[in-house]
């Protein structure tokens, strides 16, 4: 803690079917800024391309979904933003999508 600031240098919770990892900041208003990174496991990432071959985009090299977003705001009014590289996939899986159905 600094300035009244609490700074989150690595972050990390684990469950069965994902991990979810987190660096940022939170004051004492409040004003959160987080980078965060969500990674399905392995099964459930396999699953869900399996049924949808478009999420096979936003494997990461470990075969795992993986879905970088910033989190911003004042608590409870936060804003979930997709980083530039997952926008970018997910343009590229929807184009594919669209060519599979032509």
């Amino acid at each position: 803690m600094h300035d009244k600031t609490f700074f989150i240098e690595d972050s990390l919770v684990e469950t069965n079917i994902l991990d979810l990892t987190a660096k940022g900041s939170v004051d004492q208003g409040l004003n959160t800024d987080l980078q965060t990174m969500l990674h399905l496991s392995g099964d459930v990432s396999a699953a869900l391309a399996n049924g949808f071959e478009g999420l096979k985009y936003f494997m990461d090299d470990n075969k795992r979904i993986a879905i970088g977003a910033q989190v911003k705001g004042v608590i409870p009014h936060l804003k979930y933003k997709p980083d530039k590289d997952f926008r970018k996939k997910s343009k590229k899986a929807f184009k594919n999508f669209l060519m599979n159905l032509l």
